[in-house]
């Protein structure tokens, strides 16, 4: 299944340590974050070998160490629209992690923290993140299915506490306003912790924000995005202008792609008319066999 505009950004975005930091600091519970050693804090999704598990992995995936010796797990993720078998994803993800502890040789079961981002339009169930609100017989759900994880609805949350993030403020705030463009504060408001987080993490990232405006699908919160975003930013015109030149390199790329499929079809086209078989068509034109069978029956 393809990753929608949302999710890339957010994996970008957490691609940095330091925003990652600040995101799990502000959700997980806070008898735990004062247990977390944040040094032993590492990424562990991209370890696993196994391609089937990789099909279905979580967005993001961290494991730390506790001061009393324990692991704790770190699943985070992203969610733009209701997905009504979410419970069960999160079933199939906390068995992947266990399975995987236990041929590692662990004799004991990790903690396992679950975070969803949530920032739909629409609200979700308010029974969402617990299990018992599926059950006919919510009792009998409470008491044999023992799995919960943390809904952060950013829809829910003001920009002036979003705000208080610290480094991921950014990706929140922008998650948030991409369903609406409605920035709801001064500009000087949002602009001291944009600045604080590209310090950190690198002025690359403002072509993250740039390049996440740019592919939502409403035009138009996708330019009052691309424009806050400029506004935000007005001591970095080299930055932003070198996100738009390397726009037109693709762009460029991307024509230049586009006339050498034209090309080919051209081509294919003439050699049907010619009566050559579409093996042969293939190895001349490298079009799929399908797109020759296509031009074939048209």
């Amino acid at each position: 299944m393809a990753r929608s505009k949302h999710d890339a950004f957010f994996c970008r975005s957490l691609e940095h340590p330091a925003v990652t930091k600040d995101f799990l600091k502000q959700y997980i519970p806070p008898h735990l974050k004062q247990q977390v050693i944040w040094e032993s804090l590492y990424r562990i999704d991209r370890s696993n070998t196994d391609l089937e598990l990789k099909k279905r992995h979580r967005d993001i995936l961290y494991r730390a160490s506790m001061l009393q010796g324990e692991d704790v797990i770190l699943g985070i993720e992203h969610q733009s629209k209701e997905d009504p078998i979410m419970q069960i994803r999160y079933l199939r993800y906390d068995m992947d992690v266990l399975e995987a502890c236990v041929k590692a040789g662990y004799d004991k079961w990790p903690l396992i923290i679950n975070l969803l981002l949530y920032n739909g339009q629409k609200a979700p169930s308010s029974h969402l993140s617990e299990p018992i609100g599926y059950y006919r017989y919510t009792i009998d759900g409470k008491e044999h299915i023992h799995l919960f994880y943390y809904l952060i609805n950013l829809m829910q949350i003001s920009d002036e506490e979003l705000l208080t993030h610290g480094l991921c403020a950014p990706m929140e705030i922008l998650l948030k306003h991409s369903f609406d463009g409605g920035f709801k504060l001064n500009l000087s408001a949002y602009q001291g912790v944009f600045h604080a987080c590209v310090k950190v993490v690198g002025e690359d990232y403002i072509h993250s924000m740039l390049k996440y405006a740019d592919s939502l699908a409403n035009f138009k919160i996708g330019r009052k995005m691309h424009k806050f975003v400029e506004e935000v930013f007005p001591d970095k015109p080299k930055i932003i202008m070198t996100y738009g030149q390397m726009l037109k390199r693709e762009a460029k790329r991307e024509g230049k792609r586009e006339g050498i499929r034209e090309g080919s079809i051209a081509i294919a086209k003439n050699m049907i008319n010619k009566g050559y078989d579409i093996k042969s068509i293939q190895e001349i034109t490298e079009l799929p066999k399908e797109t020759i069978e296509k031009l074939k029956a048209e």
